[in-house]
């Protein structure tokens, strides 16, 4: 075994998926310590409140939660039940951004410039094949300046955060930052290359 943390992915399996990962932690480790086992995040969730019980119910179970976790009202709801210390932001880019379908969606208060890109690109193919630097420059900017359009990219982090603490009536930098530290004990544990920046 490696010992790393896992990244788990379950879609309308929920009573067979608990099962497995159940007998997994449980067996794990010296003794059977259950607390021995890697970490691991379920990722993308979209259960219930009960269902999340579930996987809270296991040491080092984490939830990750991104747009199509979000993407009703009863989403919304369970984002409450889940712990802080035990939740995890997500992008799952390029899909599960916040969509202007879900109920979230006004909380979002970030956002960045959208083009298309192919157009993008073209324009700076022309710019190169003309020869003029100051246009390649230009266009070169502009693509590292935009997303996207209709895809979610990781700077899209920061409107999960601002949707679940709008559902737990919490401030977004406190949701971000318990959660980035969730992230570093989870994926980074015992490493000092982090500075508090």
């Amino acid at each position: 075994r490696t010992n790393l943390p896992m990244f788990l992915h379950s879609r309308a399996a929920h009573v067979d998926f608990f099962r497995i990962l159940k007998a997994a932690r449980l067996e794990t480790g010296p003794e059977n310590d259950a607390r021995a086992a890697p970490p691991c995040v379920v990722h993308s969730f979209d259960g219930t409140a009960a269902e999340a019980a579930d996987l809270l119910s296991l040491p080092g179970v984490y939830i990750g939660l991104n747009g199509c976790s979000l993407r009703s009202s009863d989403s919304l709801e369970v984002v409450n039940e889940i712990p802080l210390d035990r939740l995890m932001l997500e992008t799952d880019a390029p899909w599960c951004g916040i969509k202007n379908t879900h109920p979230g969606k006004p909380f979002v208060t970030s956002a960045w410039e959208t083009r298309d890109k192919k157009k993008l690109f073209k324009a700076l193919e022309q710019a190169e094949t003309d020869g003029d630097a100051a246009a390649v420059a230009a266009e070169e900017a502009l693509l590292r300046s935009v997303t996207v359009k209709d895809r979610c990219e990781p700077c899209h982090i920061a409107q999960v955060a601002e949707v679940l603490a709008a559902a737990r009536g919490e401030d977004p930098r406190d949701v971000a930052e318990a959660c980035r530290a969730n992230a570093r004990r989870v994926f980074f544990a015992g490493e000092d290359q982090f500075d508090d920046d």
